[in-house]
Formats: structure tokens, sequence, C-alpha cells
């Protein structure tokens, strides 16, 4: 079946500018947006975009043709957030006001105190992230229900703390997915930097996505950056901000033959990255080439769900009220508050240094990561070298937090 395909939508008007051609021929399917940018991270009623956005949003919401895409919910931070459950309540009021066909959120963590905004970075693959990370779902798929339900969804990430870890990112979602209407959004370019940054056949990283859990592909460019201050080594990033590679066209063509239950791809660019005329036209050539691909016919076996079947699914997983959040259960393999020492000295420790050698040094002594210690011995220090660079400047502390 033939997907949709959209674009993320953005405010600046570098982006409006560019995407007007497309949105005037019809050739935009659905619309994703990320409802927790900009204003409307802090949640406050009655916020609104440019009009021209609010527009678009109302008609594809209408339309049953609107997509949320989460970005600050940070759905593995082990210590709950009272920033966590604002954006909960503001993710509530958003889907009272538009109707969206499902709402998704990135894999990873990017707050613990006393951060309190950032961008994701990968966790443990053990029993205590597994437990966080199904039960922060939960609370979502809560919200959900409440507005009268819709699919959750979860993105894989760009980075990745090793070449192993690469390896294991597609089970461990599968594994923290627990409803059967639950699905992955398969960032292309997110794969394509993990291919290049740690040598790997794209073949091997598709083989560890569960087919039929698959439900969304996100397509979009990126940079090539150096790892640490004075180089240490180049690593692709996601950082949107560039034309999509050629080599991402082809795994976007390979990723619609391998997994039959993808519902849209999404063409990513983010607004005030498009700074000439040529710009704005690769934009629409990027988009029209992502389009030429995914509507190209395809045959899959009758073994898999088809996308209509998706589409007009009304099954909902029944779901635990907010107000009474379900409990973590108990973890095998360290606990929670190990889990949550590690997440906030790492953070620190990263905002705090720049040489791989001072940062390998408090990785092997501190004793925040103690219980952890196999894990950070194991991270490559080019992985290491851009977290550093992504809280730097990201990542925001509150004088004040509760835990």
């Amino acid at each position: 079946m033939t997907p949709w395909v959209g674009l993320s939508l953005m405010f600046e008007d570098d982006f409006r500018v560019a995407a007007a051609p497309l949105f005037a021929a019809g050739d935009v399917d659905v619309l994703e947006w990320s409802f927790d940018t900009g204003p409307r991270l802090v949640g406050a009623a009655g916020d609104r975009g440019p009009s021209w956005a609010e527009a678009l949003l109302d008609h594809y919401a209408a339309e049953g043709r609107l997509f949320g895409h989460g970005v600050h919910y940070s759905p593995f931070s082990a210590r709950w957030e009272e920033r966590q459950q604002r954006w909960l309540e503001a993710l509530g009021r958003e889907l009272a006001r538009r109707r969206y066909v499902h709402v998704s959120e990135h894999y990873g963590f990017m707050t613990a105190a006393p951060f309190v905004r950032g961008a994701p970075l990968p966790v443990p693959r053990d029993r205590a992230s597994l437990d966080v990370g199904r039960e922060r779902l939960d609370r979502m798929r809560a919200v959900l229900a409440s507005a009268g339900g819709c699919r959750l969804g979860l993105e894989n990430l760009a980075l990745a703390w090793s070449r192993d870890e690469a390896l294991a990112h597609g089970a461990f979602l599968d594994d923290v997915l627990t409803c059967d209407d639950d699905f992955i959004v398969l960032d292309v370019h997110n794969l394509y930097c993990q291919a290049e940054n740690f040598g790997l056949s794209p073949d091997e990283l598709f083989a560890t996505f569960p087919a039929a859990r698959v439900g969304e592909l996100h397509v979009s460019g990126g940079s090539v950056l150096s790892a640490w201050p004075g180089g240490g080594g180049e690593v692709r990033c996601d950082t949107h901000d560039h034309a999509v590679p050629a080599p991402v066209f082809d795994l976007l063509d390979r990723a619609l033959g391998r997994f039959p239950n993808v519902r849209a791809v999404v063409f990513e660019r983010l607004g005030g990255t498009i700074r000439s005329a040529e710009q704005a036209e690769e934009l629409r050539r990027d988009f029209r080439q992502v389009k030429a691909i995914a509507t190209r016919p395809r045959r899959f076996g009758e073994e898999h769900a088809s996308t209509d079947a998706l589409r007009d699914s009304t099954s909902r997983p029944a779901a635990p009220a907010i107000s009474a959040p379900p409990r973590l259960p108990s973890s095998s393999r360290g606990d929670v508050e190990a889990l949550a020492v590690l997440q906030s000295a790492l953070l620190d420790l990263l905002d705090r240094e720049s040489d791989e050698s001072i940062i390998r040094a408090h990785l092997e002594v501190a004793p925040a990561f103690a219980e952890y210690r196999d894990e950070v011995r194991a991270f490559d220090g080019r992985a290491l070298g851009i977290a550093a660079r992504i809280v730097k400047k990201w990542g925001r502390k509150a004088t004040t937090h509760a835990s």
C-alpha cells in the first residue's frame, strides 16, 4: 500500500517560503508537528504560532492527516520530574484542541536534575531503563486514551555509545513498546549516521528492527562534525540542516521494501537553515524525490498487515489514569536510583569537560558510574565528544528542581 508523504512543520519564514509551492500543489499528504517546541514547551494555554501555520495545522487535523511528534518529554529520565507532568498536561490540552492520527516521541533521556532541557542521549539497555521507559510511555498512553485514543510511537536515535549498542537499538525499542498498536518511527538518516560512524552495513542495522513494528519513516539531511574541539575524528550527525545525502534516498527505498506497515514518510528540514533561493529549491527537490520513491509500487507478502488496515484500526490499549501513575516494578539489574545518579552525573560531566581523557578518568573512578562501569568503559570516544557538544549546546539547568 502507498504510504502518505508529508513534511515536518517549522514556524520560521524561510521554511514557509520554501514549502509554500509544495502545499499549493497539494503534494503534502500529511503534516507532522512537534507540538512541544517554541512557546508550547511550557504549555501555556492560548499559545499560538504564526497564522499561516495555525491554518495548516487546523486544515490537516480536520482532514485526519495531522501527526504529533514530541521532543521534550524525555521518556527515559529515571526520576519523574514535575516538568514531565506539565508536559503531559500540555499534551492533553493540545489533543483537545486538534485531532491527531498518532503521537510519537524520541528514545533516550535529555533531562536529569538539575538539567531541565537538552537533547536525547542513549540509556543503558538494562532492566531499570526498560522499566522506566515502559512506565513513562504508559503515562503518555493514558493522556492519549483520555483524548479519544491514538497510536503511540518511538523514534530511533542517530547517536549510539558504541557499535554494539547501535546493533541492539531496534530490539530495545521493540522491548520498550508493549502494546500491539505501538510503532517505531525509523529515521533512515539516523540509521545512516550509525552505519557511517561505526562501519556497519545498513542491512545489518535494518535487520535489527522488527519488521511489523515500523510504522513511520523520517528522512532528513545532516552534518559531518569533529567529535572534539581539537579534532578527534569526524562524526555524521542528525542536524536536519542540509540536503539529503544520496545514500539516504537509497536507504529510504530499501526501508520501504522491508517494512510493509509504514503508513507515512515524513521529510524534515529545520527552519532557519534555508538561507537562499537555491536552498529553498533544494528542499522542494528533496521532498519530491522522497515522494517519488515512497509512491513507487511495491508488493509484500500476505502475512503482513496493510497500511490501510493500520489506518482504519480502532483498537486501543487500556491505559492507566495519570492521576494515579503506575508504580515502577523492581528492576533485576541495578535500580532506578542508580540510573538516575548516572544520568545526572553524566550530563554534568559532559557539560563541564571538553577533553576525552578527563571524561574517561571520571567515568572510570567516579562513584556515580560504579553500577555501570562496564557500559561506560565501552563508550566510543567520538560518541562521547558529540554527546558533550550536544549537552553544551542544548542543556539548560534550573536553579531549583523537584525530584
